[in-house]
């Protein structure tokens, strides 16, 4: 009967030993000694990018428009001068004859 305990003793201690070296003991662990902490800011985040001039081309899918809409308006009451959609493809026409090399 102790033979038989001691068989069975060295048993769980191997197996305790396998299930301690695993990489889900590592995850386990790192849980325990790393928690996980969210910070609110209290700022917007910047880019540092000094943009004056925006514009934005075809848009496609639901609700679309209004989406540009809305980010145009955020954009210009933030001082950045929006390009009207209308007006894009003359400006990129434009550019596009200017690097073509028929110009100066």
């Amino acid at each position: 009967m102790m033979r038989i305990r001691k068989i069975c003793l060295f048993i769980c201690i191997g197996c305790l030993g396998a299930l301690l070296s695993t990489p889900l003991q590592a995850q386990f662990l790192d849980k325990l000694t790393k928690p996980q902490i969210t910070v609110d800011l209290t700022h917007p985040p910047r880019l540092g990018l000094n943009i004056k001039k925006v514009a934005f081309g075809p848009s496609n899918g639901q609700c679309s428009d209004e989406i540009l809409d809305r980010l145009a308006g955020t954009l210009v009451s933030g001082g950045v001068e929006v390009m009207d959609r209308q007006n894009l493809q003359t400006v990129l026409a434009e550019q596009h004859l200017s690097l073509s090399g028929y110009m100066d």
